[in-house]
């Protein structure tokens, strides 16, 4: 019926898909790019530099050609690290899927304030009967010797 919430309810739908092809995008792009030199300086560190038969040639770019060759022939460690960040992220967000934030709740309608009651007027304490003795005072029990 109203065009201008029909719009926007698509526009926002629009936007979440937009939003979602752009992280994919992104954490592919880390994947493929970014992930496998980090590996590489990562292993060059800690194992010593990367060489293929008897000579070592330029690793990183050996390194590449060896990793998008693999992607090629579809070997399964090539592609995890490739997908690697956007399986995680996807397997993080699945696991908050029916978690709703105290912040997406929907605003309380705005109505009138519940009508306020009159205060009771103080009460004065209460005061314990008096035992009525010998002298009429109250005797406290005592716990110290003195």
């Amino acid at each position: 019926m109203n065009n201008r919430f029909d719009a926007a309810e698509s526009s926002s739908g629009s936007r979440g898909v937009r939003f979602e092809v752009i992280l994919a995008s992104i954490l592919l792009a880390f994947g493929v790019f970014a992930l496998p030199a980090l590996i590489y300086f990562v292993g060059t560190a800690l194992l010593g530099p990367y060489i293929e038969g008897d000579a070592p040639a330029n690793g990183v770019a050996l390194f590449y050609r060896n990793f998008f060759a693999d992607l090629a022939a579809p070997s399964l460690r090539a592609w995890l690290i490739a997908v690697g960040p956007l399986l995680v992220i996807a397997l993080f967000r699945l696991a908050f899927v029916g978690h709703r934030s105290a912040d997406l709740e929907p605003p309380r309608p705005r109505s009138e304030p519940p009508p306020r009651r009159a205060a009771a007027p103080p009460h004065p304490p209460a005061r314990a009967p008096q035992q009525k003795g010998r002298s009429g005072r109250r005797v406290e029990p005592r716990i110290g010797a003195d």
